[in-house]
């Protein structure tokens, strides 16, 4: 399942089960200007979660989740987003890494063949071992 998907999903979750139950409390809590309107024994609590719930708040749950799970999928895009270039980073260092060793390797090589023909030009001595013919 792709990542995008998982934080929708949480989003949806977090709305439902914690965004709107919390701004229920918050809104019964203080309906009547400052004023507790929900007693806080056991049966208030249990008749306020059967509140939240029911199906008048329908609407304003559907709102909650789906806000809930539009931030979930735009964080999942923003995490994705973050890893995909972190591992184009990653790969950009490896290959900077290959170019400077190839770079190295090609001046040594250039190098020591630099030498050899210097050595072959002025002592007649070919590659391969033989004697090469002075031509001047």
């Amino acid at each position: 399942m792709p990542f995008k998907t998982i934080c929708f999903a949480v989003g949806i979750a977090a709305g439902a089960l914690f965004a709107h139950p919390y701004m229920m409390l918050v809104l019964s809590l203080f309906t009547s200007h400052g004023k507790l309107d929900i007693e806080p024994g056991a049966h208030g609590l249990s008749s306020f979660a059967h509140l939240i719930f029911s199906r008048q708040m329908l609407p304003m749950s559907f709102t909650f989740i789906s806000l809930c799970g539009v931030a979930g999928l735009l964080a999942g895009m923003v995490i994705e987003r973050k890893r995909r270039l972190a591992a184009l980073r990653y790969e950009n260092e490896k290959r900077a890494s290959v170019l400077r060793a190839v770079r190295q390797l090609v001046m040594v090589l250039s190098h020591y063949f630099l030498n050899a023909a210097l050595v072959n030009e002025e002592t007649g001595f070919a590659l391969s071992g033989g004697i090469l013919p002075r031509i001047r």
